[in-house]
């Protein structure tokens, strides 16, 4: 587990550096941008920049124009990998607990039940006991696998929600939001 959260903070200490870097880049464009922007706009509708002064106006444009999937993508992989043990130990901890109170039937109970096959030919017939036991036991991953799957749509749902939740308007909007 220890080398396991070794490799998370090596994968997210990179994306991070990597976004922060990325983003540096992405803002000095940007403040070029705002220049230009500004620049346009204070010579086409004056009366939109009224009371707002260059540096705000950079400001806004820059939120309004910075790229934000890749912080969520580093946020989504994040939560990926530092959830994904939690919800695997949670998962077995409520089987481990589901046999104890007997929610769960037992393999043997359920081997001596199960028939694999069509006709005459049935596994049950062919096979011993312990490895029907064996192939019930290997149906548990259906529910981690499934567990898991859910847990990853559950985090996708929420940051995509919040990522178009937190979307800025266009620029004109944020500005007159902002005065």
């Amino acid at each position: 587990m220890l080398y396991y959260l070794l490799f998370c903070a090596v994968v997210i200490g990179g994306g991070y550096g990597a976004l922060h870097y990325w983003q540096r880049r992405i803002r000095t464009d940007l403040s070029i941008g705002a220049k230009e922007e500004f620049a346009r706009i204070g010579r086409t509708d004056a009366a939109l920049l009224e009371g707002l002064s260059e540096a705000d106006f950079e400001v806004i444009y820059t939120e309004t124009n910075m790229p934000r999937f890749p912080a969520y993508l580093l946020a989504t992989v994040g939560t990926f990998l530092l959830g994904s043990p939690i919800i695997l130990g949670l998962l077995a901890g409520l089987a481990y607990y589901a046999q104890q109170w007997g929610w769960v039937p037992q393999p043997n109970d359920m081997a001596a039940e199960l028939y694999l096959g069509s006709g005459d030919a049935s596994l049950l017939r062919k096979t011993t006991p312990e490895t029907l036991s064996y192939i019930i036991e290997d149906m548990a991953g259906f529910y981690y696998f499934f567990g898991l799957l859910f847990f990853w749509i559950a985090v996708v749902y929420v940051l995509m929600r919040r990522y178009h939740k937190k979307a800025p308007g266009d620029l004109r909007e944020e500005i007159l939001r902002r005065r």
